[in-house]
């Protein structure tokens, strides 16, 4: 199999929290994760699809909800499981998972 292009693929629900979703995206990267985002602000779906196709083990939802409480949804693509986190603790969250 190919290597996964991404380990984690950040998606903005809306253009309000797209620089949001590039914060997390460059605090994943500092942390050493191999993250993605969509740059041409697609639908939700289209951007699960471009997560499933870059290898993404995790999806980050940055919604405007969850952002105005400090939060977004982790979504473990294998087992569709998804988590609340603080933003701030997004990084630490995927270190985690990733088992690193």
């Amino acid at each position: 199999p190919s290597p996964a292009v991404a380990e984690v693929f950040v998606a903005a629900v809306d253009e309000s929290v797209r620089p949001h979703a590039f914060a997390i995206a460059a605090a994943l990267r500092a942390a050493g994760i191999a993250a993605e985002l969509d740059h041409q602000a697609r639908s939700l779906k289209s951007q699960f699809k471009q997560a499933d196709r870059a290898g993404a083990r995790f999806v980050v939802i940055a919604g405007p909800d969850e952002v105005a409480e400090g939060q977004v949804t982790v979504r473990d693509m294998g087992t569709k499981e998804e988590t609340r986190v603080a933003i701030d603790d997004v990084a630490a969250h995927a270190v985690a998972a990733l088992g690193r």
